[in-house]
């Protein structure tokens, strides 16, 4: 039986690492932290501080919008010391705040984050 295989992009997506690992290495099960306080940032925390931005405006009122549907934007995710930027173009438009779908420019799949500034969205794990 084989333990330690490569990670999904999906299966990775979230985890703690427990140990270094360079830009562009393979992430493994091995290298995935056993869910701790110390190893791991407290997702509660985190959760706290995106909620400010969660749905503080009216999808109506395009005027104010930050992002528009096609527009490319920079995705943000980060955990703990793994940050990742990735290229993503947006589905749908909406102002800081508001949940939207994007396209990962990456892979081409769909993802969705909050928008927390003009051209930028963070992953936002419900």
């Amino acid at each position: 039986e084989l333990t330690n295989l490569p990670l999904t992009y999906q299966q990775a997506l979230g985890q703690c690492l427990g140990r270094y690992k360079s830009p562009g290495t393979i992430v493994r099960n091995s290298d995935v932290a056993k869910q701790s306080k110390n190893i791991c940032f407290n997702k509660k925390a985190k959760k706290k501080s995106l909620k400010k931005y969660r749905r503080t405006s009216s999808r109506s009122n395009r005027a104010n919008w930050a992002i528009k549907p096609g527009e490319k934007v920079e995705y943000y995710f980060e955990n703990g010391t793994l940050a990742l930027t990735l290229p993503a173009k947006a589905v749908e438009g909406g102002a800081i705040g508001d949940e939207i779908s994007l396209i990962n420019l990456k892979n081409h799949k769909r993802i969705k984050g909050i928008i927390t500034d003009r051209g930028r969205v963070e992953y936002a794990k419900k």
